[in-house]
């Protein structure tokens, strides 16, 4: 059962929606509350790597220059070059799409989680089956105002979300949309209790 912070202030959510989202996915009556793209701290390391990739492939490149002209240079060329490609792709170019293609969605009714850049893929919980919320933050993570969302769910278990901007004020939104479906259920304020039911589909208060 989630449980209420009414000694601390509430924070207040001053997030910017990265993308327009899909209203077609929304049950009727859903309304988003939440919509966050991980931090953007997360193209630090990607933009680091890509700096040090760019500025060794200058300095080969001029290594390079000092061998003869002919096969052998260009041979030595080409095999760099596909090696720096790859070294592109993979460490920074797909994180880069990772990130631009990631979000945090809380609703009314549930949380998502929507990955991928051609190819979407969508992870969903609803709130009601919620047991748990907890917020992880690195001493970066303070600083720079992003940290690690986790939630505990009767339906996938625990569930991560790395580098989401103001994880206390997300928290809070998800503990508000938690409080308001178990109310919505049936013998207010009775929500599932952790341990009780072996399948929580089986407790008779839901229904």
């Amino acid at each position: 059962m989630m449980s209420e912070r009414s000694h601390k202030k509430t924070p207040q959510l001053r997030f910017s929606t990265p993308a327009s989202f899909p209203e077609k996915i929304l049950d009727p009556g859903e309304e988003i509350r939440v919509h966050q793209r991980p931090h953007i701290a997360g193209l630090v390391w990607p933009t680091i790597r890509a700096i040090i990739y760019i500025s060794l492939g200058f300095f080969i490149l001029g290594l390079t220059s000092a061998l003869a002209a002919g096969v052998t240079r260009t041979i030595v060329r080409i095999a760099f070059g596909v090696l720096l490609f790859l070294l592109l792709w993979r460490r920074v170019l797909v994180p880069i799409a990772q990130w631009m293609g990631s979000a945090m969605v809380v609703t009314s009714h549930r949380i998502i989680f929507r990955s991928g850049i051609f190819r979407k893929e969508t992870l969903s919980v609803s709130l009601a089956w919620t047991q748990l919320v907890e917020v992880d933050q690195s001493f970066m993570g303070r600083m720079l105002g992003y940290g690690t969302v986790r939630v505990s769910s009767y339906e996938l278990g625990g569930l991560q979300f790395d580098q989401i901007p103001e994880p206390h004020a997300v928290e809070t939104e998800i503990r508000r949309g938690v409080t308001e479906m178990q109310q919505a259920l049936p013998n207010r304020g009775c929500p599932p209790i952790p341990g009780e039911f072996a399948d929580p589909y089986q407790d008779p208060r839901l229904y």
